[in-house]
C-alpha cells in the first residue's frame, strides 16, 4: 500500500564520474565519496563539541546531505564544498582570535611599560632624596655643630692648638 515502507537496494557502479576544480571530469569511487560522507561527518561531529555554532551548523548540514535525494556525485561536491567552508570559517576565526591576542598583548605591554617607567621614576626621585640626605649628613659631620666633636677634624685640631698654646698659665 501507499503507506508501506519499502526500499529497494539499488547498487551503485564501483565508480563515478565528477568533476574537479578545474572543471576536468574524473572517475572516483563510490565508496570514497560515501567515505566522505560518514567519515568526515564524524570527524567533525567530535570536533563540533568543542566548536562555535558555525561548525555544528556545517555538521548539521552535513548530515541532511547524507540523506538527501540527490545523487551521490553531487552529495560529494557539496561535502567538499562545506569541508572547505570549515577550514575558511575556522581559519578565519583562528585569524581574528590572533589578532585580538596581538593586539590584547600590545595593549598589556604598553601598561607595562609605563609601570616599569613609573618605578624608574620614582627610584631616580628616591635615589635623589638618599642623595641629599647623604650631603646633609657629610656637611653635618663636618661642623662644628656635631654631636661627637671629636668626629671633626677643626675641632680637634683647634683643641690641639689650645693644648700646644701655654698662653693660658
Amino acid at each position: 500500500g501507499p503507506n508501506d515502507d519499502t526500499w529497494v537496494a539499488l547498487p551503485y557502479p564501483k565508480t563515478m564520474s565528477i568533476k574537479d576544480d578545474n572543471n576536468n571530469e574524473k572517475e572516483l569511487s563510490t565508496l570514497t565519496m560515501w567515505k566522505s560522507l560518514f567519515i568526515n561527518q564524524h570527524q567533525n561531529q567530535h570536533q563540533n563539541q568543542n566548536q562555535n555554532n558555525s561548525f555544528k551548523v556545517i555538521s548539521n548540514i552535513k548530515q541532511l546531505l547524507r540523506v538527501c535525494s540527490q545523487p551521490l556525485p553531487w552529495k560529494y561536491a557539496i561535502n567538499i564544498e562545506l569541508e572547505n567552508l570549515g577550514l575558511k570559517v575556522k581559519s578565519d576565526m583562528m585569524n581574528r582570535k590572533l589578532e585580538q591576542w596581538k593586539n590584547h598583548r600590545q595593549e598589556r605591554m604598553d601598561q607595562l611599560d609605563e609601570v616599569r617607567n613609573l618605578l624608574m621614576s620614582q627610584q631616580r626621585t628616591l635615589e635623589d632624596e638618599l642623595d641629599k640626605v647623604m650631603r646633609t649628613q657629610d656637611a653635618m659631620s663636618g661642623n662644628a655643630f656635631s654631636k661627637n666633636p671629636f668626629e671633626n677634624n677643626n675641632i680637634n685640631n683647634n683643641y690641639n692648638e689650645v693644648e700646644d698654646n701655654d698662653s693660658f698659665s
